[in-house]
């Protein structure tokens, strides 16, 4: 007990804002030197298993997401199948402010003339 207080009693001229901003250096070196051994350990077995197991579990919950094209292989709007045109309708939904519904966007794409150039565009920017 003793001897901390003689540590103590050595700073004890020093003013509040020195011992602050000491305070705050050695805080930032600590960090430093934490996030250098935090790199070095992800790549040995302990946290190595931590950051996979937390990546499977981030694909587990966002598969459904990442594969978003799956659920429109096949999807009908009033009765017409309308998959190979999604692309198409939520690009001009969005980049045309003409059309404001889905039937809108349905009857333009249909009076376009059909072009798979014109298809790849529109897939290509809405995807952008």
């Amino acid at each position: 007990m003793t001897i901390l207080y003689n540590v103590f009693m050595q700073y004890e001229h020093w003013s509040m804002m020195g011992i602050v901003k000491i305070n705050i250096l050695v805080a930032i070196l600590i960090f430093l030197l934490s996030l250098a051994l935090f790199q070095k350990l992800i790549k040995y077995r302990p946290l190595k298993y931590i950051v996979q197991r937390y990546r499977r579990r981030i694909v587990k919950r966002y598969t459904e997401a990442l594969s978003v094209s799956n659920r429109w292989l096949q999807f009908y709007y009033y009765q017409r199948e309308i998959s190979h045109i999604i692309p198409q309708i939520l690009y001009y939904l969005e980049a045309n402010p003409a059309l404001e519904t889905i039937d809108d966007a349905i009857a333009y794409i249909d009076s376009q003339p059909v072009s798979s150039e014109l298809y790849q565009n529109n897939l290509s920017e809405f995807r952008k």
